[in-house]
């Protein structure tokens, strides 16, 4: 509006009582009240500008008022009605000083996402239908606050979600001519007191507040269960005939009950016990993940089931739920009937259970311990559910759809086989394996060898070695398994399938085998494993799927065939011998450095000093003595050059004058006579020697020379 140049303000108030903010704009002498959040839900996009008195707006002035408007006019201020249209055939009015609606026009109404009138007069009262409407489209009525509404006889159906949450709704009546009724029509309309059905109404009759579908025997709505006839004309619940209501703390279903449909009762959160008698042989099926028919009854605390057929997702999100007793006849767990009950320690599955569907555990993250049946045949299976009349089923752990039963677990420390499963066993961590599998159902699942279905996720060890005979790791066999730091995945491995180590945000090293080749890793095997270091053979396919998938790749240990015992050392500086290096960590076993160690500097070289006598034996008047003759670096003091050299005897002592040794009694030469021995003199790299004084009569070394060390 201010880029039109048009005078606009901002003012805050209330609408229908809430706490609301929006905008004023002028277009001549006239104010309009203008409000994108609410006027969006509209279909006509005049709808933004608002009349207040219509749609519950005061202006009560705040920090955002605008300056004082008293005695603006604003556009439509004076007026009762408001009128608008659905569409071309239908039109609305909306009488504002009693709250009443009246619809009028033929045909059908449209399917909305929210109910059009809540923008226009939230405060709405009373609804009319007038004859000429033949439908109430879906969510008409959405979560507004009608108390009565009157349907003509020329409405044959009404559509999904028509009341939903018309908490203020106190009765409805059907007439004869609806022969149609969609889902969820009346869920969360606490304050509905009384259904009824006109007499002449050929496909619906009315008892005990229960819509009933006359000839199918069924109920299509219900305001309370434990109301439902007894006289015979009922034998099944409908889909989403009681979802919402006020079910009693205790609950059992009528025994006369053979069929429960999708969500019947989904939402009841009143509902802590429940019994379901083996009466009930048929649970209704839907592509919908939360179909079950208690599903979302989150205070349910304990259900004894003693019927053998239990459906999808039965009791999904049933989060209190803690105490399940199971009947020894029961032979399937499908899809999500478990799923999510956060509350959920232990169950017992009965002997004879042959088949547990993907995510019939999914989400129960209390979950401690399970043991599989000696029975049981098939785990992980999945039905399709894109033709719900006529399901399909993928027998066997390996189907590529689908997932263990025990995805999420992630407190489950131990999965146990029973003695005497054949095509199930569990190994001493608690993984639970397929034996052998070989499907011949479908082609694409064709293994041969074990596969890892699922290992426990709550398990606190930091390492493990798949068993060898595994072949295939399954879909999602490690997801969460947060306390695994090193996995190593023996040879003969084949194929690593879909999200198998999704989420393992501990991991930190897997050996892949060289037997893994191109594509049999999923590409989402490893997401969320933002540590993970990949080991395998150079060269082979591991290398190539760490290096597309942005993962370090190391060489397997030479010593271990996997992985490497590091030990870590400190980056070190030049020395005299040494260069210099970067920190890095190197294998224990084998040696190899495994990560840093990058040269840094040459080594510095030695620096010589003088030369200096070490390890000196003194001679005597008998025995020569000797030393060498070192040059160190006086840097690090380490040795550059040594020489062994000898010293002469000492001479001998004559005292008294005798010509005898005073020290060894020996005769003593005068030693008058010498000569020179033994010299060799030094050239440019070799070193030389100034010779021996020799006694040239008794041959004795009166002084022994000296290395003349070469000039270089």
């Amino acid at each position: 509006a201010l880029a039109l140049g048009l005078d606009c303000r901002i003012v805050t108030g209330t609408r229908s009582g809430w706490n609301h903010a929006w905008n004023i704009v002028r277009i001549g002498d006239l104010w309009y009240h203008v409000d994108a959040a609410c006027g969006a839900q509209l279909l006509d996009p005049s709808g933004y500008f608002l009349k207040p008195l219509f749609g519950g707006y005061e202006i009560v002035y705040g920090d955002f008022t605008a300056p004082d408007i008293a005695g603006y006019t604003f556009v439509g201020q004076n007026e009762r009605y408001i009128t608008g249209t659905l569409n071309y055939f239908i039109s609305y009015t909306i009488d504002t000083q009693t709250a009443e609606l009246t619809v009028s026009g033929t045909g059908d109404t449209p399917d909305y996402n929210h109910s059009p009138f809540i923008s226009v007069f939230p405060g709405l009262y009373s609804v009319t239908l007038t004859e000429g409407i033949t439908r109430i489209g879906s969510k008409m009525f959405y979560a507004s606050g009608i108390t009565e509404i009157t349907l003509p006889r020329s409405v044959v159906s009404i559509g999904d979600y028509a009341f939903y949450s018309c908490q203020r709704l106190t009765s409805l009546n059907i007439p004869e001519g609806v022969t149609e009724i969609g889902r969820s029509v009346i869920t969360n309309c606490f304050s509905l007191a009384s259904i009824t059905a006109d007499a002449a109404n050929p496909v619906f009759h009315a008892e005990n507040n229960c819509l009933i579908n006359t000839a199918e025997k069924t109920v299509v709505l219900g305001l309370d269960a434990e109301d439902i006839p007894s006289d015979g004309s009922v034998t099944a619940i409908g889909d989403y005939a009681f979802e919402g209501t006020g079910l009693p703390a205790e609950y059992a279903v009528p025994e006369h009950i053979t069929s429960i449909g999708v969500r019947a009762f989904a939402g009841c959160t009143g509902l802590e016990e429940l019994v379901i008698p083996e009466t009930v042989t048929d649970f209704k099926t839907s592509s919908d993940v939360r179909s079950g028919a208690f599903a979302g009854c989150r205070s349910l605390e304990a259900v004894d089931i003693r019927t053998a057929e239990i459906g999808w997702g039965t009791f999904q999100d049933c989060t209190a739920l803690s105490r399940i007793s199971l009947p020894d006849g029961l032979r399937e767990l499908r899809s999500g009937v478990f799923k999510n009950l956060t509350a959920l320690t232990e169950i017992s599955l009965p002997d004879g259970l042959e088949a547990i569907y993907d995510s019939a555990f999914d989400g129960c993250s209390a979950l401690r311990e399970i043991t599989i049946p000696a029975s049981t045949t098939s785990i992980g299976c999945l039905v399709k559910t894109s033709n719900v009349s006529e399901p399909q089923i993928f027998y066997g752990s390996v189907n590529p759809l689908g997932s263990s039963p025990f995805t999420g677990c992630t407190s489950l420390e131990r999965i146990t086989v029973a003695e005497g499963n054949e095509v199930y066993r569990s190994d001493e961590a608690g993984a639970l394996i397929e034996n052998g599998h070989l499907s011949t159902t479908y082609p694409y699942d064709r293994i041969s060898g074990d596969m890892l279905v699922q290992y426990p996720a709550g398990r606190a060890d930091e390492s493990y070695t798949v068993p060898d005979g595994v072949t295939v790791i399954g879909n999602r066999a490690f997801k969460d398994s947060a306390s695994l730091k090193n996995v190593v995945l023996p040879e003969g491995l084949s194929e690593i399938r879909l999200c198998a180590f999704q989420d393992c945000t501990g991991l930190e090293r897997v050996y892949i085998p060289s037997s893994v080749e191109d594509k049999k890793i999923d590409s989402m095997a490893f997401s969320g494993c933002e540590d993970l270091t990949v080991f395998g053979q150079p060269g082979s396919f591991a290398e190539t799927f760490a290096a597309k998938e942005g993962f370090p790749f190391v060489p397997a240990c030479a010593a271990t065939g996997n992985f490497h015992e590091t030990v870590s050392f400190a980056a070190s500086e030049p020395t005299c011998t040494e260069p210099g290096y970067t920190a890095g960590e190197r294998c224990s076993l084998c040696g190899e450095w495994i990560s840093g160690h990058e040269r840094t500097a040459d080594p510095l070289g030695h620096l010589p000093g003088e030369p200096a006598m070490e390890n000196v034996v003194t001679a005597s008047c008998t025995e020569e003595g000797s030393y060498d003759l070192v040059v160190r670096c006086e840097r690090c003091g380490g040795i550059i050059s040594s020489s062994a050299e000898r010293l002469a005897k000492t001479d001998h002592t004559d005292s008294d004058h005798d010509s005898f040794c005073d020290e060894c009694g020996g005769f003593i030469c005068p030693h008058e006579q010498t000569r020179v021995e033994n010299a060799v003199p030094a050239s440019c790299t070799v070193n030389g020697y100034t010779g021996d004084t020799v006694c040239a009569v008794c041959g004795t070394v009166l002084e022994y020379g000296a290395t003349v060390f070469a000039p270089g």
